[in-house]
């Protein structure tokens, strides 16, 4: 403790900070802690001050604040206004062949060239000293980039979770959602559904013992919001046994937008999600591997209490 004839003050956040997290012989920190604690800009502050003509004592309360990791490495930086579309970015930005013109992103998108040299920076770094890296800074870093993330898209950290790929993605929700299903529960998809969901969809159902039914959306669609969402409301009346349904944002097989756009001239949210929460109080899976701003309105819908 620091004494002064003024007042007293605790420990410096460093200090403090190093003492309640590091663990074991791993001294990396807690990442759920570095997530929930708060920016220094936004960390709240208290002050109670005496006085008297003896006395003067001031007593200062300084909450912990988040204390950003040093970034060892050189990271490649991006302004909106040096991209241009088209041939220019592809030559510019993509190891792809001039003689292709790629338009399967979706599938097996290719890396940016600045990515792949980062990330091989990155391995660089890490086999230097592995020890450093994976015992000491490693977690830290990791929690840097999801705050940065956070902060992207305007979500709270704790809420976000790093994954390695998709898949990853997709098994750990369905599996940690779908685990206390009963025999009578009941999971909902579409013909649409990607096909390696599907997959996992009735695998998991085969384990837990819950029920899978398969909603047929029918092409052409001459309506087509309104003909998906006639199809869910059709499902759900059939089927009242479900408690979550999985749907796309933007069909990888078949090529349509699901009616989810967050937002209308009455700002509300999709029709969809507001039938399948609100009305019949079911949890929804929503897909968003075709999209770069899905995650944008998964966030809305989340803030809604309607999408996992």
């Amino acid at each position: 403790m620091n004494r002064s004839r003024y007042g007293t003050k605790s420990r410096t956040t460093m200090d403090a900070a190093a003492s309640k997290r590091d663990f074991g012989s791993f001294h990396s920190s807690n990442v759920e802690e570095l997530l929930r604690l708060p920016e220094a800009s936004s960390a709240p502050h208290a002050a109670l001050c005496l006085s008297s003509p003896a006395l003067f004592v001031c007593l200062l309360h300084v909450q912990e604040v988040y204390q950003p990791p040093k970034i060892p490495v050189d990271l490649p930086s991006f302004s909106s206004s040096d991209l241009k579309f088209g041939r220019e970015a592809k030559e510019a930005h993509f190891h792809l062949s001039a003689s292709w013109t790629f338009i399967n992103h979706g599938a097996f998108g290719a890396v940016l060239k600045e990515a792949l040299a980062a990330a091989a920076v990155w391995q660089v770094y890490c086999e230097r000293q592995p020890l450093r890296f994976l015992d000491r800074e490693l977690l830290p870093l990791l929690a840097f980039t999801t705050r940065r993330l956070a902060d992207f898209i305007d979500a709270t950290p704790s809420e976000l979770a790093l994954v390695p790929n998709v898949t990853t993605g997709i098994n750990s929700v369905i599996r940690s959602v779908c685990k206390t299903f009963s025999p009578q529960d009941s999971v909902l998809i579409f013909n649409t559904t990607y096909g390696a969901v599907k997959k996992l969809v009735r695998t998991v159902s085969e384990e837990v013992g819950f029920s899978v039914h398969e909603l047929v959306i029918h092409f052409p669609l001459h309506s087509h919001s309104q003909q998906i969402l006639e199809t869910l409301e059709s499902g759900l009346r059939e089927h009242e046994s479900v408690k979550l349904v999985i749907a796309d944002h933007i069909s990888s097989n078949y090529g349509i937008i699901f009616p989810v756009k967050v937002g209308s001239e009455h700002n509300t949210l999709p029709l969809l999600y507001l039938t399948v929460c609100r009305r019949w109080r079911h949890s929804v899976i929503l897909e968003g591997l075709k999209f770069l701003w899905t995650g944008l309105m998964l966030l809305a819908l989340y803030q809604s209490a309607c999408v996992i």
